[in-house]
């Protein structure tokens, strides 16, 4: 599979940091061929910097030129500090095609980055090239620092994006930082709508800081429709505020109102959204998270109306980036703190994270609960092999460890169209991956997988966890893996019997609430996070007392 294998592919690209990859679609024809741009933060020699944080690759990234011309020198070099995003216009070719058809013979010409920018009066924070990087002007018409009353206020912009459509169209979201004050400064998105010379706030709709009129949340990823005029999505955070998720926006009328669009999204920073320019309707959000907050990578398939965690098997910390296979929509890749992962998307009608293929082969011939509805119909019911690989991430370069196993079956017994219906993220998880329970005589030993699940919408639930077919001692217990209180990082095994009852050798009910022990997610996330498993107490695990 490609990905595999790595390989160093940095010739004079001298960076600090390498902050964005973009690759010209017009020029990917062959692997030896295609022009990419990256940016980041340059190399610093004797205190100075030896280019800007721009380069480009006309080889596939086999080598790689500064691309710095038009960029203020100083006495530090040609510092823009860092450079975060770059985008490409996709109608700069020589002869584009009527839109909303992108170009196809390239390459492209027009880019737009964003930057820390140059001086004290602020410029060069967006800049401008109309020749494929050759010379850079500036744009930078955002808002300028303040400095009164003690109080000091910057913006710097962060995602920008071009309307596909009319290439003097362009976004740019932006974060602020405040220091001894309340925020005023104008923050959030801005627009224009003449290739950059000018820029208005179009931030009506989104949230502001506590106390300002005009400064609104951090805005991180920004994503625009490649066929419909108008329609973009913003992710917006909180700064500073610990277990909060970011929140999704949309507009239909090209930043005039923001509406929510976040239904589903209950943990991480969104750092990039992603549309599915091949089906209509299709997004995907890659979130960073911690482990007392996890997250992962969102899926909508109703224009961000609702999202669904697609999270099985990444890191906790979950994703910084998330890319579409240009060659196969059904597979993903994500950047994430633990390496580069990806993902071959199977049916799942409920979206519980379980295929259908694997529910459908469960036991019972598929209704593993019995009650009479086949479990991939059921979003609140699912049922796995623990030793199935199929479905989940996998870091590239690791092997299959597909195969057979015993099957367990995850059922929220209360739930009720809107109320506690959705399963998300069902897995298994390794014993050995959550080791030590417990020390001396209180050690539990957890022969079995433990399990891992989230519910969506939901106050308060009963829920089953069946081994099918592992049968276990008198003594096990039932054990949760997760903070004192939810949103705490005080993870470790902690006792659970108040809230779990053994129903027979191989079933237990647990009692979940909402932003109560037993969840990672606080209560304003709307959902309940659970991670534990059986545990059978070594005092007793040879049968006698």
């Amino acid at each position: 599979k490609a990905g595999t294998n790595w390989s160093i592919s940095a010739a004079d690209l001298r960076a600090m940091s390498v902050r964005s990859l973009t690759i010209d679609p017009t020029t990917a024809v062959s692997p030896t061929s295609t022009v990419v741009y990256a940016t980041g933060q340059g190399t610093l020699v004797s205190n100075a910097y030896a280019n800007a944080g721009l380069w480009k690759s006309v080889d596939g990234g086999y080598s790689w030129t500064d691309i710095q011309s038009g960029i203020p020198s100083s006495a530090q070099g040609p510092a823009l500090g860092l450079v975060r995003a770059l985008a490409l216009d996709r109608r700069s070719c020589a002869n584009p095609p009527p839109a909303p058809a992108p170009c196809v013979d390239g390459p492209l010409s027009t880019l737009y980055a964003t930057s820390n920018g140059v001086g004290t009066v602020e410029t060069f924070r967006i800049i401008k090239s109309t020749d494929g990087g050759e010379q850079w002007t500036d744009v930078d018409g955002l808002p300028q620092r303040l400095s009164a009353n003690g109080v000091t206020q910057l913006i710097r912009p962060l995602p920008i994006v071009v309307d596909p459509n009319d290439s003097e169209r362009l976004y740019a979201g932006s974060f602020a930082t405040v220091v001894g004050g309340t925020a005023t400064i104008a923050n959030g998105v801005f627009r224009s709508t003449d290739g950059g010379a000018n820029w208005s706030l179009q931030s009506a709709g989104l949230p502001l800081r506590a106390g300002s009129a005009q400064t609104h949340f951090d805005v991180y990823a920004l994503a625009i429709d490649p066929q419909i005029p108008g329609l973009l999505w913003a992710s917006t955070i909180e700064t500073g505020v610990a277990g909060v998720p970011s929140r999704i926006f949309r507009t239909t009328d090209g930043g005039n109102q923001w509406l929510p669009s976040s239904q589903g999204v209950t943990g991480g920073d969104v750092r990039q959204l992603v549309v599915d320019s091949a089906t209509p309707g299709t997004l995907y959000a890659a979130a960073s998270g911690t482990t007392a907050a996890p997250a992962g990578v969102y899926r909508s398939r109703d224009g961000g109306a609702t999202w669904r965690s697609i999270s099985v098997g990444l890191h906790h910390r979950g994703a910084l980036a998330v890319t579409i296979d240009p060659l196969d929509p059904a597979r993903l890749y994500a950047g994430t703190g633990a390496g580069v992962f990806a993902l071959d998307q199977q049916v799942d009608v409920d979206l519980d994270g379980i295929s259908d293929a694997v529910e459908a082969a469960g036991p019972n011939n598929g209704d593993s609960n019995g009650d009479g509805v086949p479990d991939f119909t059921q979003a609140h019911v699912a049922t796995f092999d623990h030793s199935a690989s199929s479905g989940r991430w996998m870091r590239l370069g690791t092997p299959s460890t597909a195969g057979a196993g015993e099957y367990i079956t995850i059922a929220v017994e209360n739930s009720s169209p809107g109320s506690c219906a959705q399963l998300v993220d069902v897995q298994a998880v390794s014993p050995d991956y959550r080791s030590g329970d417990g020390s001396g005589r209180n050690r539990f030993d957890h022969a079995l997988p433990l399990v891992r699940f989230e519910i969506l919408d939901c106050p308060s639930a009963g829920v089953v966890v069946t081994h099918q077919g592992s049968a276990v001692d008198a003594s096990a217990r039932f054990r949760f893996h997760g903070p004192s209180q939810p949103g705490s990082d005080d993870l470790r095994w902690r006792t659970f019997d108040e809230r779990a009852t053994r129903i027979d050798a191989q079933s237990w009910r647990l009692q979940l609430d909402a932003g109560a022990f037993g969840s990672y997610r606080p209560a304003s996330a709307g959902s309940i996070l659970f991670e534990g498993g059986v545990g059978s107490d070594r005092l007793f695990a040879d049968g006698f007392d």
